[in-house]
């Protein structure tokens, strides 16, 4: 399993629309790419977005960060204060609840 972190600085007052626009228009793609495990969009308010998205190997999560890329580019780069800080790597321990 291999995940893609990338974190934004965005302008204030545009989380909300950010939020909104990824919802609609983003996960919808990301969702239907090969090994797509799960998506993540952190608001931790701070002007910031961080976004995790999850897939069975390394050529997903580095396919998601290129399609990020580029909607990001074609949508809502006019929020972006600052280039992203993307880390992407193999996910070394998880842990989800035991089924009841």
């Amino acid at each position: 399993m291999f995940a893609s972190i990338r974190r934004y600085n965005v302008q204030a007052g545009a989380i909300d629309l950010l939020v909104k626009k990824v919802n609609d228009e983003f996960l919808p793609q990301v969702s239907q790419s090969p090994g797509f495990q799960a998506y993540y969009l952190i608001t931790p308010g701070d002007d910031t977005v961080v976004s995790v998205s999850v897939f069975d190997d390394r050529a997903g999560a580095e396919a998601s960060t290129r399609m990020a890329t580029e909607w990001v580019k074609r949508e809502v780069q006019r929020y972006i204060k600052t280039a992203p800080v993307i880390i992407t790597g193999e996910v070394a321990t998880h842990a989800v609840p035991a089924v009841r």
